[in-house]
């Protein structure tokens, strides 16, 4: 993975192999589920893609930034995280 000044560049693609899995997210541990939100706690539309690989969540831009992510970690704990970026 590269970070640069706009965005993560990663080597992972969507099921349709041509849509790019920009941002990342490692978790530290096994991830039950997430879900992308504006801060607001709104489930941003159109959602984007999302692609889980072990501890790793990989996903397109999101339509709306700043964005949250939530999820629920293998200890069924409900965990937030806040990611400030721009486009």
């Amino acid at each position: 993975m590269v970070q640069n000044q706009f965005f993560q560049i990663t080597n992972q693609f969507a099921a349709d192999g041509v849509t790019p899995l920009y941002f990342y997210h490692n978790f530290g541990q096994s991830v039950s589920g997430a879900t992308i939100l504006n801060l607001d706690g709104s489930v941003i539309t159109p959602a984007p893609t999302v692609l889980f690989s072990g501890n790793w969540m990989y996903h397109d831009v999101p339509s709306t930034l700043p964005y949250q992510v939530r999820y629920v970690d293998s200890a069924a704990v409900f965990r937030s995280a806040c990611f400030i970026t721009t486009r």
